[in-house]
């Protein structure tokens, strides 16, 4: 006998959808704020007086990490709204519980992304900014590590699987 599939929850399917479609709109806007970004600058024309001038990164730079921040929070934002729309058709408490865990984790890690980048704008004002960059890295650690760990909970109880995820890969 086939186990009897639950109707979906329309509301949850909704706020998924909308979140997913919002998210890859803030994510597309982000990217487009950093790529025009490099691109104005590579236009930009030397100027007599820029000679003997040391560069300007938070003026150059700094709308590039703004539009990588905004992108964070539209990753974020459609995560969550993966999250929402794969647990339309799910009942009981253990998978709403790891839900509202997995939502959680999403917007604390992303909200460390985003506290990362306010360290890194700040460290361009300094001449040797490596100490601010370290003070961000720790305070992302402090949100991010508590937060992974919620998440891992919270993806026992949902029966889930992770939905965002990164890889690096360097040969030197």
């Amino acid at each position: 006998m086939p186990a009897t599939r639950h109707p979906a929850n329309p509301l949850m399917l909704l706020a998924g959808l909308l979140l997913i479609i919002v998210g890859i709109v803030v994510m597309v806007g982000g990217f487009a704020w950093a790529v025009l970004t490099v691109l104005g600058l590579a236009d930009r024309t030397p100027q007599l007086s820029d000679l003997g001038a040391g560069p300007h990164a938070r003026e150059d730079l700094g709308p590039m990490l703004d539009g990588f921040a905004v992108f964070v929070v539209g990753t974020t934002v459609m995560t969550i709204g993966r999250y929402l729309w794969r647990g339309a058709r799910r009942r009981g408490w253990r998978d709403r519980l790891g839900r509202l865990l997995l939502i959680i984790t999403c917007l604390a890690v992303g909200s460390g992304m985003v506290v990362l980048t306010r360290f890194v704008l700040a460290a361009m004002d300094e001449s040797d900014g490596g100490g601010t960059i370290l003070r961000g890295l720790f305070v992302f650690a402090l949100i991010g590590v508590p937060a992974s760990l919620l998440g891992m909970v919270g993806l026992r109880l949902a029966d889930e699987e992770i939905l965002m995820t990164a890889e690096a890969r360097a040969s030197l």
